[in-house]
């Protein structure tokens, strides 16, 4: 490809070896930690799936990175393990959590099949890591996260960006002319389409929607008061009532469930996080 400055550029493509150093390196770079999108929301993750699954018995996070989301569930006192093909990654998820007896470990994996036996996680998350499967290792991954699902009860859970404009978040390496996105994802989602592709590999879908996990962060009514009363401005006053607010609602929403029910259903339908819910139809190759 060239563009109109006369830049010889060439889109990189994407393999294993490369997928795998781009995150290790990720994973040791300070300066990137805030990226992952579990350290961003992982508590709003949690807050979520407790109104639709039952946080219990065996829960794997696919493609766990370092260990954020598995940091929030075993805060939230939920057993986990993980696994990634990032062999850093691996390494330091182990190490983080090694003392805790909620941890179940993470695995590296380094190709199919998933080092687990069939049928047995009643749930998998699978946060922010589609969008990276390459196209040749896709429906494998697919497949193989059929295998290992409980049947019947069950239930896989995956996030990915609502309708991301890849091309807006490249960027160019001066140095050896390579094209690639910033966070090397390698395909985009919508509603539609992640439906279509789960229904397509023999899942049945039970919710397919957008929401913002953001807005399932926990509050505290005291983190806002950090400034001197002298240095509240109209902006720092209306974000303070608002926080205040939605930390009664969150109380009162503890007391009364029907008040977390319609907030829950308030935050769906809006938002640039992409969610999808399932389970294993009952007859893989037959109709819903």
């Amino acid at each position: 490809m060239k563009n109109g400055d006369g830049c010889n550029c060439h889109r990189l493509i994407w393999d294993d070896a490369k997928i795998s150093r781009f995150w290790n390196f990720i994973a040791l770079s300070g300066a990137h930690q805030d990226d992952y999108f579990a350290k961003q929301v992982g508590r709003g993750v949690v807050n979520f799936l407790r109104n639709v699954v039952t946080l219990e018995g065996r829960i794997l996070d696919y493609g766990c990175g370092p260990g954020y989301m598995a940091g929030c569930l075993i805060e939230a006192g939920i057993q986990c393990e993980g696994c990634d093909s990032s062999e850093v990654s691996v390494t330091m998820a182990n190490e983080k959590f090694k003392e805790n007896p909620l941890w179940r470990g993470a695995q590296l994996v380094t190709g199919e099949p998933l080092p687990y036996e069939d049928n047995l996680f009643d749930l998998i998350l699978c946060l922010e890591t589609i969008e990276h499967v390459l196209d040749s290792h896709l429906e494998k991954m697919l497949t193989e996260l059929y295998r290992i699902l409980k049947p019947e009860t069950g239930v896989l859970f995956i996030t990915t960006p609502n309708n991301e404009d890849l091309e807006s978040f490249t960027v160019f390496c001066p140095d050896c002319g390579a094209v690639l996105h910033r966070y090397q994802h390698v395909r985009s989602f919508t509603a539609s389409s992640l439906d279509e592709l789960m229904r397509g590999h023999g899942f049945r879908t039970e919710s397919c929607n957008t929401t913002l996990f953001n807005s399932f962060q926990e509050t505290s009514m005291l983190e806002p008061l950090v400034k001197h009363p002298l240095d509240w401005s109209l902006r720092y006053v209306t974000s303070l009532i608002k926080i205040m607010g939605r930390s009664v609602f969150d109380r009162m929403s503890e007391l009364y469930p029907y008040l977390a029910k319609a907030r829950f259903n308030r935050l769906l339908g809006h938002g640039c996080h992409l969610f999808w819910l399932g389970k294993k139809r009952a007859c893989r190759s037959g109709g819903e």
